[in-house]
């Protein structure tokens, strides 16, 4: 999303109540980018610019997780990143599970709920950088293989679940 999890629009008032009704119901949930924000901010987190000129970051990053029973063992691996926001604070009820060079909050786990964030674009593929204009990422060689495993094993663990 283009939009800020401060903006206050009248579609964010009323999503944010049914997302949360959802995430304490126990319903699998994977936030990514914006639904990372949103959801560190829904708990209590804090959310606020990357850099001062808010400028937005885009790219690769080299994203370092740590053992879950998501994704298994502790494991790196480069993801696409598009973002001016980022979780500054975690909230109380998060572990922080993945960690970048950039960003300390790269991913993070609730420590009841079934819920995982993650900052970066594990779902993107060519299109995505098609559709996001992020030309300076040569499909080739951006690798996408690491992102889509993580969303299979999210989708494995909610099928595991249910």
């Amino acid at each position: 999303s283009s939009h800020s999890v401060s903006d206050g629009e009248p579609w964010q008032k009323e999503m944010n109540p049914w997302l949360m009704d959802k995430m304490k119901a126990g319903v699998p949930t994977l936030g990514l980018c914006y639904g990372h924000q949103l959801i560190a901010h829904l708990f209590g987190g804090k959310v606020g610019f990357l850099y001062e000129d808010k400028s937005k970051t885009e790219g690769l990053r080299e994203v370092h997780l740590e053992e879950s029973e998501f994704w298994g063992p502790a494991q790196s691996g480069k993801l696409i990143v598009t973002h001016r926001e980022t979780v500054q604070q975690a909230p109380s009820s998060f572990q922080i599970v993945g960690r970048s060079d950039l960003v300390s909050t790269d991913v993070l786990k609730h420590k009841t709920l079934p819920v995982w964030t993650f900052q970066s674009h594990p779902e993107a593929g060519e299109r995505f950088l098609f559709n996001q204009k992020l030309h300076s990422i040569p499909a080739e060689k951006a690798s996408f293989e690491f992102g889509h495993a993580l969303m299979e094993s999210f989708l494995g663990f909610v099928n595991r679940s249910s």
